[in-house]
């Protein structure tokens, strides 16, 4: 005896729905690892969201830049950021120099002056460490070996 089995038209189950979203979670997933993913991941994120609330035709000018940037500066650092200069460099890239104390204290301020910093101006680090990169060369240099 067989039996007949009667479905419904509308009971498609859930099935082609679950892989419509599967299929379109993984595209998604792939497109933002793209875009966000690698070194600068959590910055380029950050720096995407900091220019969405900014109202637009609201640039800075390099001036004004180079002012918020220094009093970052001075906040990282203290008194020590009174030895470092910031200097725009063309439209796209601001140029850090100077001389500090330590290396963390490079970092405490690469990091600072990176993290406000529009995603479309680069930072070029110009900053040196004392007593690594204060360096003299007391002896001549010798365009010839010695002979033995």
């Amino acid at each position: 005896m067989q039996y007949r089995r009667i479905r419904t038209p509308e009971s498609t189950g859930a099935g082609p729905a679950a892989w419509l979203g599967l299929g379109l979670g993984l595209g998604a997933g792939f497109v933002l690892g793209e875009l966000f993913g690698g070194q600068g991941g959590g910055r380029a994120l950050r720096r995407v969201i900091r220019r969405l609330r900014r109202p637009a035709g609201t640039r800075q000018s390099r001036a004004e830049l180079i002012a918020h940037l220094q009093a970052l500066l001075h906040r990282a650092l203290g008194p020590e950021s009174e030895l470092l200069d910031l200097v725009a460099v063309g439209r796209n890239a601001v140029e850090l120099h100077g001389w500090v104390a330590s290396r963390p204290t490079r970092t405490r301020a690469i990091r600072a002056v990176r993290a406000a910093l529009p995603f479309d101006i680069a930072l070029v680090d110009r900053l040196l460490v004392g007593g690594e990169d204060d360096t003299t060369l007391d002896a001549p240099l010798r365009e010839e070996p010695e002979a033995a």
